[in-house]
């Protein structure tokens, strides 16, 4: 026995013996310049430091040096973007502080994003010292989403900071040579590190250049000889392979290398270039590293800067740091116009005391002296007042801001998207609708446009800067004028990519400017943001951003260079794609990805085919749209010093289409890039698919396009939800652009699922015309009517359909389509089983969808209650609004203290004399909360629930819906599940929810951004009221924290709410709170009384916010509380 153990022993010790020769020591970080950033723990404000490369003597090696001042504060720390996978053991690098007893951490963000830190002190002062961290043991000191005591590789990030001391709050850290010690596989953690950058800043080459990279290999390892293979393909703006340099020679490290792509080799194109570089370990082929960098070609010299397009920046696209280098690739380009935000707080520090920062001033000046027009968006908020957001205070600031850059800066900007930024979380209310905060904003905007006007009367005065369509409106409607100014407008692709399906850009501004000149409003409008982010993997913030869509490079491309098209056309002033630069380095993170370049200034191929737009229609007129569908394609017209030039695309799908070739002029088509595609002709004339992407013709006879039947269809359906059993009625409206005189004109129709790509039906008409038409006149044409009372149309209920209609007279077709969703006429929910009046009842809500009332013959009946009727005459129920009708309780089943079923089906009946129908089996839940003898003590005990209403834990109609956002699934109940129970007492309503989620996940600090991780949302008010109160509860580490996003008016603080969250067991975790009855300020907490409540359970993986579970709906999707379902206060 004892032989075998020792045998035992000896195997183990050979194994062990193994692995240690296995690790590796690789250097990780230099401090000699590569990526690095600062942090000032802004979760303990007031520190101050900086971070820079450094060295002693001009012929010293160079150091990082991190400087500090923690007289307030408590660390300051260089991140590192590090990648470490399992096998990483040790982590040593060498530093020297400038004041002894100096105390160090060494924090590592793994996979789940959950902190580990590790802390030393260093006594010496003034010497460099190694300092040795273990990190693959769980760290004593922890903070983040998961709490199961365990490291989830990789680590992503690793920090290195100094702590306050007392005695020397101030002070320095260098910092040199961080290793680590790791026993991951070589195809884990390549030995190698590849540095690559074009020769030129920003990586943009004239026609006449040849493109060049300058490549320099680095070795992780300590004293490396080896050599190295590097090979080379590049892809063009679509991914095709242009070039391969396999094998190119072996370069050893510390060595650098330049690659030239001569025009010949790129196949003389123009446009981005993706350089795919390979490097492999010729002693050991597993070893091996791949890196893309980016460059582009550009078709001819700088052309002006462009007038009516341009970007976003920020401060840390460069200029906040002192480099306005990236203002060459402005010029490069063409971008004529940039947006940035200088911050009220940063210019006015002491109350009245206004200083603009040098860098500012550089930045300004630099614009003014290359031609690039700056519109300045002044924003947010000032500590220094009582009121941060005071209208009077931001008025003088705007005022003074306009003085000072007179003659520098003639354009400005109130405010950014205020429902998002600060407005709505301080005066409350809903996006909106019952939304103070927009007046709130109104009132400021009008201050500040005329103090502005006070000291600058010329400038132009943007308002709104808003996203959302209702809101924009609810703006507009409140004021926020006057005339004189600019509306500014986001329209953001929500839910779907193209941008002439958002707001303005889909009917050229009409709606919006209409709505404008209503109310006194303005009429001119620029975009000052919009923007498409390219990715790869899984988008996170995907949902959470409103639905954005996925972008490749290549759609990026293409939709920025429609917005710019379409907002030309539209008579925007000027449109701004958000934004310049990545702001970060995370491929599946959006907010990191609406760049037009990488984050090291490279370009993407949108930057490249805004070059190629600027230099071919930058000075060029707009002349309209020569499309006889605009639904389905566009042929915008541009007069470029003469020669007409079309930008041709398909709004969805491609098609095919001839389109007239002029007389003695050269047919020729670019790519977006400025590259020549080939020529196809069709007796003479171009033959062309149109796709997604626009092209650019020249040599088009314009004119035969423009000779035309103009048609609108003229109906309140098109783009609109109609309603089964009403009709569609569609009126071609024509004017004959033909040069002919009609006389007869066919009519012909098809109706398509679009979805399904499948004809519904389809007619045709001859019509004689009941006078001559001559060129220039109007003239309709009967109208088309579509009946949707037959019931076969219930099965194209919620689906996009299009109508297409075809007109030709004299040889000339013109076609225009409209889109419309049948909906249902009348929508109907079952509630919960509450008091009324003093009776158990169960709500009948049915919502009229119309736009004249309705008088439907209505049945519902379910086991011991019945329909409540008022006389013989069914109800008539008012087009947009709920009605509620009551099935009461037969008299033995009592009043307050009676004892009702969990559980009871609603059978419901409607019909309407077209012959629609509505029959469904619902499904109504008891919704009496009980009234707790003990309140419950909120110490993570499920057991003392038991005396509470159980809710949430059945799939049924109106009580739980699992939801998953775009790009999500849930695996089943293990994924996310929840039930939640519910009493109340006198101290207030009391909630419990047990959550069973697989993988917990929240690591928002942010009060604001809690929603995003695992959480639990609150919608509470009383019956009646219009607006609710709305609390988000999340477990921050060992901690509960509650935040009251919406107080609705009562003043309710999230101080006054006890919560409770721990962890119950493997993957279940379960919440607690207590509500004052203060939340509720108009009801009376006594037994019959009636409430309103939502509740939602939200879910993140580490992915991005997945979806939800949710109690009734009105919270996830929209703020509505008539989605809340009704609750009764019980004995």
């Amino acid at each position: 026995m004892a032989k075998q153990s020792m045998v035992s022993f000896v195997v183990a010790m050979a194994v062990a013996a193994s692995a240690m020769a296995a690790e590796r020591e690789l250097i990780i970080h230099r401090f000699q310049g590569e990526t690095a950033t600062i942090t000032l723990g802004s979760e303990f404000p007031g520190a101050e430091g900086s971070y820079a490369r450094h060295r002693d003597s001009d012929d010293a090696a160079w150091h990082g040096r991190l400087n500090y001042n923690l007289s307030k504060g408590a660390y300051v720390a260089v991140v590192l973007p590090e990648l470490l996978p399992e096998g990483c053991r040790v982590v040593t690098f060498q530093l020297r502080c400038s004041v002894p007893n100096t105390r160090i951490h060494l924090k590592t963000t793994d996979d789940s994003k959950q902190e580990h830190i590790r802390r030393q002190v260093v006594k010496d002062a003034g010497v460099w010292t190694t300092l040795s961290f273990e990190i693959e043991k769980f760290a004593s000191a922890w903070h983040g989403p998961e709490d199961d005591k365990r490291i989830h590789w990789p680590v992503r990030a690793l920090q290195i900071g100094v702590e306050r001391n007392e005695q020397s709050p101030i002070g320095s850290v260098d910092l040199a040579d961080l290793r680590v010690l790791t026993g991951a596989s070589v195809a884990q953690m390549p030995s190698l590190r590849m540095r690559c950058e074009a020769t030129r800043f920003g990586a943009l080459f004239y026609p006449d250049e040849v493109p060049a990279l300058r490549c320099q290999l680095e070795s992780r390892l300590a004293g490396d000889a080896g050599r190295y293979r590097l090979s080379v393909a590049v892809k063009d703006w679509q991914g095709r392979e242009v070039l391969r340099r396999d094998s190119v020679e072996a370069i050893g490290a510390g060595e650098t290398r330049e690659m030239h792509f001569t025009p010949a080799e790129l196949g003389d194109a123009f446009g981005a270039f993706a350089a795919v570089l390979t490097l492999t370990n010729d002693a050991d082929p597993k070893d091996r590293l791949e890196l893309t960098s980016w460059f582009g070609r550009l078709s001819s010299a700088n052309p002006p800067p462009c007038s009516w397009l341009g970007t976003g920046i920020h401060g840390s696209h460069g200029w906040a740091h002192g480099d306005l280098r990236f203002i060459d690739i402005f010029n490069a380009v063409g971008i004529g116009v940039v947006r940035e935000e200088f911050h009220w707080a940063g210019v006015e520090k002491k109350r009245g005391e206004y200083v603009v920062s040098q860098r500012i001033e550089d930045f300004v000046n630099r614009l003014n002296e290359r031609g690039v027009r700056l519109n300045l968006l002044l924003s947010y908020g000032n500590p220094i007042y009582d009121n941060p957001l005071d209208p009077a205070a931001y008025a003088a600031w705007a005022a003074f801001m306009a003085g000072h850059f007179r003659g520098r800066v003639n354009s400005f900007e109130i405010w950014n998207e205020p429902a998002n930024f600060a407005f709505r979380k301080h005066y409350g209310g809903q996006r909106y609708g019952e939304a103070p905060w927009i007046g709130k904003f109104v009132e400021l905007s009008l201050a500040a446009g005329a103090a502005i006007r006070e000291v600058q009367p010329e400038a132009i005065i943007a308002v709104c800067a808003e996203d959302y369509w209702p809101t924009l409106k609810q703006m507009i409607e409140e004021g926020i004028g006057p005339a004189g100014n600019v509306l500014s407008i986001h329209p953001y692709c929500h839910g779907q990519p193209r941008p002439e399906r958002e707001m303005f850009l889909k009917d050229n501004g009409k709606e919006l400017r209409a709505l404008s000149r209503k109310h006194g409003g303005p009429e001119r409008v620029i975009i000052t943001e919009v923007g498409w982010a390219t990715y790869e993997g899984n988008m996170e913030y995907l949902a959470i951003a409103g639905g954005y869509p996925r972008s490749s490079y290549v759609h990026q491309a293409q939709y920025i260079i429609r917005m710019y098209l379409s907002s030309r056309v539209a008579g925007a002033d000027y449109a701004l794609q958000y934004d310049f630069k990545n702001d970060g380095p995370n491929r599946s993170y959006t907010e990191h990805n609406f760049g037009l370049v990488h984050e090291d200034y490279t370009p993407k191929p949108s930057i490249t085919a805004i070059a190629f737009l600027t230099r071919l229609l930058g000075q060029a007129e707009c002349v309209g749209d020569l499309a006889d569908d605009p639904q389905r394609f566009r042929l915008y017209q541009f007069d470029a010093d003469g020669t007409p030039v079309v930008a041709a695309y398909s709004i969805e799908g491609s098609m095919d289409m001839v389109l007239p070739k002029a007389a003695f002029r050269r047919l020729r088509v670019f790519d977006i890039q400025g590259n020549d595609l080939p020529v196809k002709r069709q007796d003479g004339d171009l033959a062309i698919t149109l796709t997604e992407t626009p092209v650019y013709i020249r040599g088009l006879d314009v004119n035969k396009l423009a000779r035309k039947l103009a048609m609108e269809l003229e109906s309140s359906a098109a783009g609109k939800e109609v309603i089964l059993g009403d009709g569609v009625v569609v009126t071609p409206s024509l004017v004959n652009q033909s040069g002919r005189v009609l006389r007869r004109a066919r009519c012909r129709w098809t109706l398509r699922d679009v979805v399904a790509d499948k004809e519904l039906t389809a007619g045709a008409q001859d019509y004689k015309l009941p006078k001559r038409i001559k060129d220039g006149e109007a003239f309709t044409l009967p109208a088309i009517v579509l009946p949707l009372a037959d019931q076969q149309w219930r099965a194209y209920r919620d689906r996009r359909l299009r109508l297409s209609v075809s007109i030709e007279a004299t040889g000339i077709t013109t076609t225009r389509s409209i889109e419309f969703t049948p909906r249902e006429p009348l929508y109907a929910t079952v509630g919960n089983i509450v008091l009324h009046d003093g009776r158990p009842a169960i709500p009948l809500n049915i919502y009229c969808r119309g736009v004249v009332p309705l008088r439907p013959r209505i049945s519902a009946s379910a086991p011991g209650f019945a329909l409540a009727t008022t006389g013989a005459e069914p109800p008539e129920l008012p087009p947009g609004e709920w009605t509620t009708l009551w099935l009461r309780a037969d008299d033995a089943a009592g009043g307050v203290s009676a004892v009702l079923p969990a559980a009871t089906s609603v059978e419901v009946v409607i019909a309407l004399a077209s012959g629609w129908q509505h029959r469904a089996t619902h499904t109504a839940y008891l919704g009496v909360i009980p009234r707790l003898a003990a309140a419950p003590a909120l110490a993570g005990d499920w057991s003392q629930w038991q005396p509470a209403l159980p809710v949430l834990q059945d799939k049924g109609d109106g009580q739980r819906r699992l939801i998953a956002l775009d790009g999500f699934s849930f695996a089943g109940d293990a994924d996310l599940q929840a039930t939640a129970r519910l009493g109340w007492h006198e101290r207030g309503l009391y909630i419990a929810v047990m959550v069973r989620d697989d993988h917990f996940f929240q690591p928002y600090s942010n009060s604001d951004a809690l929603w995003n991780g695992d959480s639990v949302q609150l919608g509470l008010s009383a019956a009646g009221a219009r607006r609710f109160v709305e609390l988000v509860v999340a477990k921050i580490g060992d901690n509960a924290q509650c935040v009251v996003t919406d107080a609705a008016g009562t003043g309710l603080k999230a101080a006054a709410i006890a919560v409770s969250c721990v962890a119950a067991g493997e993957g279940r975790w379960l919440y607690e709170l207590c509500v004052p009855w203060q939340a509720l300020a108009t009801l009376k907490a006594a037994p019959g009384a009636d409430l309103r409540l939502s509740l939602l359970v939200n879910d993140n993986d580490g992915q991005g916010r997945k979806g939800w579970v949710e109690l009734h709906s009105g919270i996830g999707f929209s703020k509505d509380v008539t989605r809340h379902g009704l609750y009764s206060l019980g004995q």
